[in-house]
């Protein structure tokens, strides 16, 4: 998109994303891998530590926001 106005008093729908789709796409996988191998890990009957289990969270939030934006 050029950001150019357009007056035909249409409303404007396009809205531009804080980080592109690609890069999203990769903070994805590493959130979604890290996800993986904590439930594995638990299914496995290891105790999370509390500084794994606040990455875990923050995982969580990454994921939230990243689906939130592009809904």
């Amino acid at each position: 998109r050029l950001g150019a106005w357009v007056e035909d008093g249409a409303k404007h729908t396009y809205k531009p994303t804080p980080l592109p789709p690609r890069l999203a796409l990769q903070v994805l996988d590493s959130e979604a891998n890290l996800v993986c191998i904590a439930a594995c890990n638990v299914a496995n009957g290891v105790e999370l530590k509390p500084a794994d289990l606040d990455r875990l969270i923050a995982a969580a939030r990454r994921i939230q926001q990243i689906s939130g934006v592009f809904k």
